[in-house]
């Protein structure tokens, strides 16, 4: 007796000084099913933060999601809370789910282990779509210098670098590769950059009322798809509406078209914004990084020969306020602007085409 009574108290001793950072692959499990779950901890001077990545298939394919979290220590483990999504390869809109899990930490003869309970909750509150799941959670820490999936993608989106147990690693970069993604998805980045342009959203071709489901057992937990993009785009066109807007530029323009290209200005930290033409969503949720998003705008009878773009901040990132590169060619010549957001102001830019005469 007196021995087990030693050993349970001196658990919360090893898990306190136990370094939990690095990268941990395994499962969520709910109702009988299986989803590939991943995250890796990072330490910012006393603070733990991180990335978490989820797997789910839809059709017969691979849906993968990469959001921040955040976590706090406790006496034997961690709280686990999801943020942002900062990328997806997601063949439909992104719902809003927030995730929450108390994780234990655990440690056998060949690695250590976080455990516990999970629950999710839908923050669109004007649906009344059941996206609300608790289940279990399960985890192993990751050999060190194992690239795993997630550990990959923060990779080629340039997050990786910033993760203090990849900054203390003797081990090579992980490397800068283009994404493979599926070019008939919403993602926030393209494998190359081939003139196309890259939209926020494509048409779902699930069925209303088909449902999605989660893990390779078809007969596993399940919930209705639901099409968020027009509930989304409300939500922008309300914060456009309510947040004061500066105009930052104004460009005078001649062509037929403008070519939009937006990036992270500096740091990537998990920027995200929508882009509203003339009171129209054009881009949505679009996660700032190195990498260009890119839309054309043709200039026609409807959208008239002034433009005014607004650039709605959907989060401020890691680093407060959200801020972004915006460049601009119209075919003649081309402009950089930088932008700022947060929750209560928009940048804007107005666009005023100058027709040509010729005698």
């Amino acid at each position: 007796m007196m021995r087990s009574i030693s050993i349970l108290s001196f658990f919360p001793l090893f898990v306190a000084g136990q370094d939990i950072t690095g990268a941990w692959t395994g499962h969520l499990r709910a109702q009988g099913s299986d989803l590939a779950f991943e995250i890796v901890i990072s330490r910012q001077g006393g603070a733990l933060t991180g990335y978490s990545l989820m797997t789910f298939s839809l059709n017969g394919k691979d849906n993968v999601g990469v959001k921040a979290i955040k976590l706090k220590n406790q006496n034997k483990g961690v709280f686990l809370e999801d943020q942002e999504l900062v990328y997806s390869d997601y063949s439909t809109p992104p719902k809003r789910v927030k995730l929450v899990a108390n994780l234990v930490l655990g440690k056998d003869a060949k690695s250590l282990s976080l455990k516990g309970n999970f629950s999710t909750r839908n923050l669109d509150y004007r649906t009344s779509d059941n996206l609300n799941y608790t289940g279990t959670v399960e985890l192993v820490r990751a050999s060190e210098g194992e690239e795993t999936k997630l550990l990959q993608i923060l990779g080629k989106l340039g997050l990786a670098h910033n993760l203090s147990f990849v900054l203390s690693s003797r081990g090579s970069p992980i490397a800068d590769n283009d994404l493979s993604a599926n070019r008939d998805s919403a993602v926030l980045l393209a494998k190359k950059n081939t003139g196309s342009i890259i939209h926020s959203r494509v048409d779902s071709n699930v069925n209303p009322g088909e449902n999605l489901t989660i893990g390779a057992n078809p007969t596993g937990l399940t919930f209705p798809s639901v099409n968020m993009d027009s509930i989304h785009n409300e939500q922008v066109l309300i914060a456009s509406r309510e947040r004061k807007t500066s105009v930052v530029k104004s460009v005078i323009f001649h062509g037929d078209s403008l070519v939009l290209r937006l990036y992270d200005n500096g740091e990537v930290d998990g920027d995200s914004v929508s882009v509203v033409m003339n009171g129209k969503v054009i881009i949505s949720r679009q996660g700032l990084t190195t990498r260009a998003i890119r839309y054309v705008i043709h200039i026609t009878a409807e959208t008239g020969d002034s433009l005014l773009l607004t650039l709605i901040a959907e989060n401020l990132g890691s680093i407060p306020p959200n801020t972004g590169l915006l460049i601009v060619d119209d075919g003649e010549q081309s402009q950089e602007i930088r932008f700022t957001g947060d929750m209560q102001t928009s940048s804007a830019v107005l666009f005023k085409r100058q027709h040509i005469h010729t005698n």
